[in-house]
């Protein structure tokens, strides 16, 4: 119980009682002419009893999980307590136990007040352990957890973009939908251009600085919808949805002339180039298998055309 509902409970008690005390045919009968208990009444008691036996159970875990004396009065505290509202609810008429209800309610706050007591004068201090919300707080951190172990399984860790295994999964999915609604997607297969030789002369730290670039000119040349992978050390796939031809080769001229751009990392002149294979379904192909085959095939064509420039497999020559 936090202190939003122990508030509550502090403004909607004595309204209750006040209401109650001013106005008592607001209030359903507690009792029938025989002294009988009334359905409201019953109900009452059952939500009494499922309220203080939530709590019951609470404290008990508590106990289990950090024994104190203080939090055991309290449970046993609370048992009484529940046993009166059955004696009263069980009895007919419930004046026949009264004073056995009556004895057990007093036993239960001198059991409580002796725990307090204890609390007070001992070393000892009251301590609640809240299993319930103990797990509560572990199962949302190991969702969050899962969720970022997720993230880090499916993206490519100097990129940032989806790794090879993710953007197969997603093209797979991507595909039946196209199946489904008989909708057109495109493979590009991008691979740079002497990136071996930026590596080489000025180091891998600069290389990876490049590639972090590159791959931030790719996103920003597509879709927010579509999805860009890098699949190999120098390689890249994106999966271009609901496109037309005239639309791929208006994006690969784009790939092409920004990603020959000149880009200067550390002082150090970096220029590549890009060779760019395209393939689309489904005319080139009907599975993931065949559209990644077929785009890293068209993008050999235009590696050994001369490179820098891009190509599609339905073609048998470079188209620029």
């Amino acid at each position: 119980m936090n202190g939003y509902t122990l508030l509550a409970f502090a403004i909607v008690l004595p309204l209750l009682t006040y209401l109650w005390f001013s106005t008592p045919s607001l209030i359903p009968n507690f009792k029938n002419s025989d002294l009988s208990d009334t359905t409201f009444a019953t109900l009452i008691k059952i939500a009494t009893l499922l309220i203080i036996g939530v709590n019951t159970l609470k404290y008990y875990y508590s106990y289990k999980a950090k024994s104190n004396l203080t939090i055991l009065s309290f449970v046993v505290g609370l048992v009484l307590i529940m046993e009166t509202v059955i004696l009263f609810l069980i009895s007919k008429p419930w004046t026949s136990v009264w004073w056995l209800a009556h004895n057990l309610f007093l036993a239960s706050y001198v059991i409580i007040g002796c725990g307090v007591i204890y609390s007070l004068l001992s070393s000892e201090k009251y301590g609640f352990f809240d299993v319930f919300g103990q797990i509560e707080q572990y199962m949302t951190l190991l969702e969050e957890k899962n969720k970022e172990l997720d993230i880090i399984a499916n993206l490519d860790f100097l990129t940032g973009l989806s790794n090879r295994r993710h953007f197969l999964t997603i093209a797979e999915e991507h595909l039946k939908l196209a199946e489904k609604y008989q909708s057109t997607f495109a493979f590009m297969f991008i691979d740079l251009d002497y990136f071996k030789e930026v590596n080489d002369e000025f180091g891998h730290k600069t290389g990876d600085e490049l590639l972090k670039i590159l791959s931030s000119k790719i996103t920003g040349l597509i879709k927010s919808t579509d999805i860009a992978s890098r699949v190999g050390g120098d390689e890249f796939v994106l999966l271009l949805k609901d496109v037309e031809q005239d639309q791929l080769e208006n994006i690969a001229n784009r790939l092409v002339e920004r990603l020959n751009e000149p880009v200067v990392i550390h002082g150090h002149h970096c220029q590549i180039g890009v060779s760019i294979g395209v393939s689309q379904y489904p005319q080139d192909g009907t599975t993931v298998d065949e559209l990644f085959a077929k785009s890293d095939e068209a993008m050999y064509h235009v590696k050994q055309s001369g490179r820098n420039s891009y190509s599609f497999i339905s073609q048998n020559k470079n188209t620029v």
